[in-house]
């Protein structure tokens, strides 16, 4: 079994840190799809700064494609939440199970006012070598 990690959120430097504006969405464009064609398990982890004056959380939303082109549900295949404090550096850790041949894992800011700051999404992918 091979494990790797790497960034699937990258902003315009090629890096994570990336901001979503209040009540949005991470950029599907910015989001780099992971290949389930031999996985095992997917292991997703998140970081984002909470703004000092944010009344709300953020949740993680993973979305699954046969293709690489159609990803299905809006809602996407899983929602986890990530814990909220404002104020702070928060992060949440969770496995995707296998099952589809594309993966993309987005970043909804739920806060209706504040800005989500310095979110980076990482991938590691668990397949058979």
């Amino acid at each position: 079994m091979t494990l790797s990690i790497s960034a699937v959120l990258t902003n315009n430097n090629g890096a994570g840190n990336e901001t979503v504006a209040a009540g949005g969405l991470t950029d599907v464009e910015k989001t780099s799809e992971t290949d389930g064609s031999a996985l095992v398990a997917l292991g997703i982890y998140i970081q984002c700064i909470y703004h000092a004056a944010a009344t709300a959380g953020a949740q993680a939303l993973v979305f699954g494609s046969p293709d690489g082109i159609r990803y299905g549900s809006t809602n996407g295949l899983q929602t986890v939440d990530i814990p909220f404090s404002a104020g702070a550096t928060r992060s949440v850790a969770f496995s995707v199970l296998p099952g589809h041949k594309y993966y993309k894992v987005l970043v909804k800011n739920l806060d209706p006012v504040q800005d989500l700051t310095f979110v980076s999404v990482f991938a590691e992918p668990q397949v058979l070598s």
